[in-house]
């Protein structure tokens, strides 16, 4: 059975930049030898060979299955409302390139800064427009930006992905209480 197929960047026999297939069966990892000269290319031989896979079928399929824990589920959410909508704002304590704290897992450091969550858009338009620029930082000085919950993480990147979650939830909170 192939699995954990993935594509990656190399060269061909004469230098060319290209994209090969690798995919592991039986616990050894494979190269597909054929290069793929363009991303998309590349992209669309690896969609055949999951279609091809009986592995990759029947996970898509178990996928599609409703369940009745589903059903109920979105039927509770419904009547809530649905899933909450949230708007996102970060706050630097100095410049933009400065970072804080120990590098994570990967030697990324996060931004210096907090984030803050808002219910409305007009909640997080009033505290962009609250800006002190030249007040200190804990006097709520220093530049906000208005920002998407994954451009909030891509500033975060030295939290685990389980802390920045934890930390947007505990912040989100504070409209449930």
């Amino acid at each position: 059975m192939k699995t954990n197929f993935e594509i990656i960047k190399g060269r061909d026999y004469q230098g060319d930049k290209c994209y090969r297939i690798n995919f592991v069966e039986y616990d050894t990892l494979y190269t597909m030898p054929e290069p793929h000269y363009t991303k998309a290319a590349a992209a669309e031989k690896l969609k055949e060979l999951k279609k091809e896979n009986p592995i990759t079928n029947a996970a898509a399929t178990l996928g599609r299955i409703k369940s009745t824990r589903k059903a109920a589920s979105s039927r509770e959410n419904g009547k809530k409302g649905g899933r909450p909508k949230f708007f996102y704002g970060f706050r630097y304590f100095s410049g933009r390139s400065t970072t804080t704290g120990t590098p994570g897992r990967q030697g990324r450091m996060s931004r210096a800064g907090e984030m803050e969550v808002f219910q409305t858009a007009a909640e997080r338009q009033s505290w962009l427009d609250g800006e002190k620029l030249s007040a200190p930082c804990g006097s709520g000085g220093g530049e906000r930006i208005a920002v998407t919950r994954s451009q909030l993480r891509a500033l975060c990147l030295g939290m685990t992905l389980d802390e920045f979650n934890r930390e947007v939830e505990w912040k989100s909170n504070k409209f449930t209480e």
